[in-house]
Formats: C-alpha cells, structure tokens, sequence
C-alpha cells in the first residue's frame, strides 16, 4: 500500500484492513493543515483501534489529541472555522498555552487574557460512560455519582 504524495494525494481514499482484519477505510485528510490521515471503522472497534495505533506509536511518540486541539491547531495554521472561533476555548484550555506568544499578537492570545478563560481553573477533559455500550450525547448534562 503506497502512501507517497502520487500514490495517494490528498482527498485520496482506499479500504484496507487494520486489527487483524478488520475492513477500514483510509483517507488522506488534514484538518490541522499538517499531513494528517484519518482511519474509519464501525463505532464499535474505535476503542480498540486507538489502542493498537497508540501500542504501535509509543516509540514514535505518538500522542492522541482532542477536537479542541485541533481546532487550535487549525487556527494556527490559518484554517479558522465556526467551531474554533466560538469564545469558549483556549490554547491554554487544551494544553498548548506555550504555543501563544507573550511578546506579540498572535492568533488566540487576546481570547487568552479574556476574564474567565485566562488561568488553569478550567480544563477540557475527555469522558467515557461507565457503560461501554452507552452513549454520551452532544449537549448531556454531567451529574456527580448519587446526585438528584
């Protein structure tokens, strides 16, 4: 399976199969504005194929990062969308305050000293229901354990 820039250009799409067989598709795709790639299996096998593609990239140094990441990751590039520029989210917020220079302007560095988004007070955090087989829905609410 050739990935080269002529084998596989961008927008580029092909099955193959990941797992130990499982049927995937693979697309060449960049919301970052970096080479990126993006694996697409049925929901159900998500969690075990980052798992094998963070056993496989560990002496890589492979990191996985989150949809806030990204779309600070698109800003810095210059790929500003809706989602990215809604005034709740921070590179700080994400863990790339360094990112932001000090010295001078840069995108996300006025959004950064805003009241109530400057400081480590807040932090995006990922959730898992207990229940592998329930769904966290876009919008629902987070109870603490035993609350009304």
């Amino acid at each position: 399976f050739a990935l080269s820039n002529d084998a596989f250009p961008f927008m580029a799409c092909a099955e193959l199969t990941v797992c130990d067989g499982l049927r995937a598709r693979l697309f060449r795709i960049s919301f970052s504005g970096e080479l990126a790639y993006e694996i697409a299996v049925p929901a159900r096998y998500g969690h075990a194929l980052i798992e094998r593609l963070m056993e496989l990239g560990a002496d890589l140094g492979a990191t996985p990062y989150g949809t806030e990441a990204l779309g600070v990751l698109r800003i810095e590039k210059g790929h500003a969308a809706g989602p990215e520029l809604n005034g709740q989210a921070t590179a700080l917020m994400v863990g790339l305050g360094s990112m932001v220079s000090q010295k001078k302007d840069s995108v996300g560095a006025v959004m950064s000293r805003r009241e109530g988004l400057a400081g480590d007070r807040r932090r995006l955090v990922g959730l898992r229901p207990v229940d592998p087989a329930g769904k966290v829905v876009s919008g629902s609410h987070l109870f603490a354990e035993g609350a009304p």
